[in-house]
């Protein structure tokens, strides 16, 4: 098993940005990787034996998002300055009984609260459905849910009655600092929502996105199946990106094989019987991306795919509030790439010898791989404890 090197750091002039894991308690500090000059540097913890039971379940804007599982409370921690603001309990949530139950799936910020703590916007999806809340960091008491909860008749598409009550699952969401908009992508759908006014959170358009295939996506999932007579099982993130110089909005499909093999192909799962159980020596990694331009024009929501090309971008995605880079290459960083880390949500089975391995760069005009810090051979692969997250302190941190 691999520890947890903390915080990812990339340096990018006097900014900072770069991979993380929650804290050592033990030595009382965070390992950070400087991504760009490849190198690791220690930063003193001030989480102290309360936080001890501490995971990290987001990062924006120069704040890590802390979540204690003991007691269900949330904080956002500056790991550069040693600040930190106590955000609302899960246990403001409704049905707290059900979502209280350690699930944050992400949790984004609109800017950082010591720069414009009114304008300030905290963004959270949670609960075993992946639902919508928000508040006001250092201001607010409790979670406000917004968005739908559930899919309905007439409202998204002609629903059977059976159909009715089929929750709504939001995947990602971002925030746009030139619209001052956060953007969620839930189920085949993209909403905007301005949340400005704490007591009126308005949503300003909902639009269905049509399906479109990866063609090279697709040839690389049959790929898998090569040496199997199955279908591979595979599953499809959504990741949403700004890239805030062009206000240019993507959407990233990442295809993530479920069990790989060393030889690059997926193992069907067996089942060995009742006492050796099934089979779980293989784990999840990514083999493919497919990226989008969105665009809202004249009331109509446009998807461009994108073929060869990020327009030149680096992108960094994971539980981290996305972002994209319009200059990598002066920045040590490499264009047309996407690099990305464990999100966890699929869940490796008790006792694995894998879990939050799942980190690379993908080179995207050539569709290749190659390590981050971490190997990507499956051979050599192993649990990462605790899982690594993106990190990029802000300027007011220097």
């Amino acid at each position: 098993m691999w520890r947890g090197i903390g915080i990812l750091l990339l340096m990018i002039a006097l900014s900072r940005l770069g991979l993380c894991s929650p804290p050592f308690v033990e030595c009382g500090g965070n390992m950070l990787y400087n991504l760009a000059e490849s190198k690791i540097e220690r930063l003193r913890s001030t989480l102290d034996g309360d936080d001890i039971d501490a995971k990290f379940v987001g990062s924006s804007h120069g704040w890590i998002v802390v979540l204690n599982r003991s007691n269900h409370g949330l904080l956002l921690w500056n790991p550069i300055t040693q600040v930190r603001i106590n955000l609302p309990s899960l246990l403001t949530l409704p049905d707290p009984q059900i979502n209280c139950c350690g699930i944050v799936s992400k949790l984004i910020l609109s800017c950082s609260p010591d720069q414009d703590v009114d304008q300030c916007r905290a963004m959270m999806i949670f609960g075993p459905l992946d639902r919508l809340a928000f508040c006001q960091p250092g201001r607010s008491t409790h979670w406000t849910p917004i968005g739908h909860f559930y899919w309905y008749k007439n409202l998204y598409w002609e629903a059977d009655d059976d159909d009715e009550d089929h929750a709504r699952r939001y995947a990602d969401c971002v925030y746009s600092t030139t619209q001052k908009l956060f953007f969620c992508y839930v189920m085949w759908r993209l909403e905007c929502w301005d949340l400005g006014d704490l007591e009126c959170p308005r949503i300003c358009w909902s639009e269905i996105v049509c399906y479109t295939p990866g063609v090279a996506s697709e040839q690389e999932t049959m790929a898998l199946s090569f040496t199997t007579a199955s279908y591979p099982n595979v599953m499809i993130q959504k990741f949403l990106v700004v890239a805030e110089e062009m206000n240019q909005l993507f959407l990233l499909d990442r295809h993530v094989c479920l069990r790989m093999g060393p030889d690059g192909t997926y193992r069907p799962l067996i089942y060995f019987g009742k006492y050796r159980g099934w089979d779980d020596h293989f784990p999840h990694q990514t083999f493919a991306f497919d990226a989008f331009k969105i665009d809202y024009i004249s009331a109509k929501l446009i998807k461009t795919s994108m073929e060869g090309s990020l327009d030149g971008l680096a992108m960094f995605i994971g539980k981290n509030h996305s972002f994209a880079i319009s200059t990598p290459t002066i920045h040590g960083l490499e264009k047309d790439c996407i690099y990305f880390t464990d999100t966890n949500r699929h869940q490796p089975p008790v006792g694995s010898t894998y879990g939050g391995h799942d980190i690379g760069i993908y080179h995207y005009a050539t569709r290749t791989f190659s390590d981050c810090f971490y190997p990507r051979n499956t051979n050599k692969i192993k649990k990462i404890v605790p899982a690594p997250i993106w990190f990029t302190p802000n300027e007011s941190t220097h």
